[in-house]
């Protein structure tokens, strides 16, 4: 006979196989060991239905991701908003200019070198004879 690859011989693995049994007892075909091992599977594999503590998790999953989407579209609006208010507050200090540039005091510069010539550069916004032309770099003081 030759020698099995645990070390056993054929008949000692044949031997192991056959369940023992009690002088009076007959062997039960099925195990009981069966159902737990299939309830075991089941619960390892997801086939076991939603419990209400994963029901409640992903409702809370879903509350929190709807919660954020709330909080970011609130955050753009806001910087919407804020961008909206910047653009207005600019636009306003753009007329407040041209309109001091076209009031009472109506000076006239036709180029930076004629308000250089006048004693008046460096001109600032809002004063007199200032004017976007002769601003370059658009900072609110002309003629520098």
């Amino acid at each position: 006979m030759g020698v099995h690859p645990h070390g056993m011989t054929p008949q000692t693995v044949e031997s192991s196989r056959q369940p023992s049994l009690q002088p009076d007892t007959e062997a039960d075909p099925t195990p009981a060991v069966t159902a737990t091992a299939t309830a075991t599977a089941r619960n390892m594999i997801g086939d076991v239905p939603a419990t209400p503590t994963r029901d409640a998790e992903a409702e809370a999953s879903k509350a929190a991701a709807a919660e954020r989407k709330r909080q970011e579209a609130e955050a753009r609006k806001a910087e919407e908003e804020q961008k909206r208010l910047e653009e207005e507050a600019r636009q306003a200090e753009e007329e407040e200019a041209e309109e001091s540039d076209s009031g009472e005091e109506s000076v006239y510069y036709a180029n930076c070198a004629e308000a250089r010539a006048a004693g008046a550069a460096p001109l600032y916004r809002g004063e007199p004879g200032y004017a976007k032309r002769l601003d370059r770099d658009n900072d609110g003081d002309a003629c520098e």
